[in-house]
């Protein structure tokens, strides 16, 4: 028996869909708002937040609101799931995979 082995070469799910890797962390305190904590969670993804004054009034508001102290902490979740958490469910997310950026727009029901 030799000291090699051989292994087939796949990508795993999360390597191919950036936004589905599993987060488990604390916000940290320096960032106060909800868009500094999605910048934050978006740190190592790849993926950039698109700049808020072209993502509409009401998601512009959103993301200057102080971070709820309640979503400091996030996960184990993915990371598509941890972003939607603090935008809530008034909004839906968009997704640039060719520029690679996060936008996000208010529910029809709340405009």
């Amino acid at each position: 028996m030799g000291r090699y082995s051989s292994a087939d070469a796949v990508n795993t799910r999360q390597q191919e869909n950036l936004l589905e890797v599993v987060v488990d962390t604390e916000i940290p305190v320096q960032e106060k708002t909800v868009g500094q904590a999605i910048d934050f969670l978006l740190l190592r993804s790849g993926y950039t937040l698109a700049l808020p004054e072209i993502q509409g009034q009401h998601v512009k508001q959103l993301l200057s609101k102080p971070l709820p102290e309640i979503h400091r902490r996030i996960g184990p979740v993915m990371l598509k799931d941890a972003l939607m958490v603090l935008v809530g469910k008034a909004y839906w997310m968009k997704v640039d995979p060719v520029h690679r950026l996060i936008a996000f727009d208010t529910v029809e029901e709340f405009k």
